[in-house]
């Protein structure tokens, strides 16, 4: 992970996680929950931030949303984000900022990192490192999509495209991880280990089953339309025996993929 030039939104939740998870080998005992949440465009309901993963903690005080792309913190958990409750502007911060520019490089812009790509003036010779000159203005435009839709509520039910519990996926658990409920329920795919409050997903609705040995991946198949917007037609996941499972949206059950 640490070889590629760029990380996206989910891989820079799951970079946040392991660095925890190193950080804090017992937190899982001691009641530390971390989930990754998916958002996305759905039929009639745009998501306020397009396609985009963002973190959930509980067990450590406040419940905590982290957004690790943007480097935005909110006092808040996901059924309040879900279902679209304000979150005070009191209540978020943006400790820190990503750039893709030195920011030390002598005669460099300041319009780089406020204005428009092509407001952009690097000195002569100079580059983005790994990246084009609009990867700054777009993280910043990110930013500000994912901290109004905090604020003012933006998220729906209708948005969420999977969510995650770590304590149930092996690679991110923090050791052998518990066993995993997965269900699909609406358009959208959950994996939850033990402990997960009721308020987060009800269990009786969609089609669900039991991974005794966890999750080890998980992958969303999207049909594309013409005018470019993905829709989720279906989910595909592998436990920790190697086995696959699949359900699509035609479908009431899930099956092992022989």
């Amino acid at each position: 992970m640490l070889g590629v030039p760029r990380l996206v939104c989910n891989e820079y939740c799951e970079l946040a996680t392991l660095l925890f998870r190193e950080a804090c080998p017992t937190a899982t005992q001691d009641g530390v929950k971390i989930y990754e949440a998916g958002w996305n465009d759905a039929a009639g309901t745009p998501s306020p931030v397009g396609n985009h993963a963002q973190l959930f903690v509980t067990g450590v005080g406040v419940p905590l949303l982290l957004d690790p792309t943007v480097g935005i913190i909110a006092r808040a958990d996901f059924p309040t984000i879900e279902n679209g409750i304000a979150v005070p502007s009191a209540w978020m911060i943006r400790p820190s900022t990503r750039i893709d520019y030195d920011p030390y490089l002598p005669g460099t812009q300041a319009s780089c990192y406020t204005g428009s790509p092509a407001d952009c003036v690097l000195p002569s010779g100079a580059s983005a490192r790994g990246s084009s000159s609009t990867n700054v203005w777009a993280m910043n435009s990110l930013a500000s999509d994912v901290a109004r839709a905090i604020q003012q509520g933006c998220y729906r039910p209708a948005n969420v495209l999977y969510f995650i519990d770590t304590s149930a996926w092996t690679s991110l658990s923090g050791g052998l991880a518990s066993p995993a409920a997965v269900g699909q329920v609406g358009h959208a795919l959950y994996v939850l280990g033990p402990g997960v409050p009721a308020a987060y997903v009800n269990q009786q609705s969609g089609a669900w089953t039991t991974l005794s040995s966890g999750m080890t991946s998980f992958a969303v198949e999207f049909a594309v339309a013409s005018s470019g917007q993905a829709t989720p037609q279906g989910f595909n996941v592998a436990d920790g025996n190697r086995n696959i499972w699949s359900i699509n949206l035609q479908m009431s059950a899930w099956q092992e993929v022989p």
